[in-house]
């Protein structure tokens, strides 16, 4: 599985009920690879930065999730 998530600089989120934010550095892309070490179960975004990117014209939030299914 691979997680891709891409916004304002800054943009802060949670992975599995973290308590610690993820934050987007300077580029504005966070990639993360899992390849086989956990699962994704919750992702949620920090309220401030939503209000940060709804608040600019010129943001985004893109979050792109790769995954292959379970062969049986």
């Amino acid at each position: 599985m691979q997680l891709g998530v891409q916004s304002l600089p800054g943009t802060r989120f949670y992975l599995n009920s973290g308590i610690e934010p993820i934050i987007i550095g300077i580029t504005g892309i966070y990639e993360l690879d899992l390849n086989g070490q956990t699962e994704i179960t919750n992702l949620q975004f920090d309220v401030n930065s939503m209000r940060a990117i709804n608040n600019n014209s010129n943001a985004s939030l893109i979050v792109d999730v790769i995954y292959e299914g379970m062969e049986e």
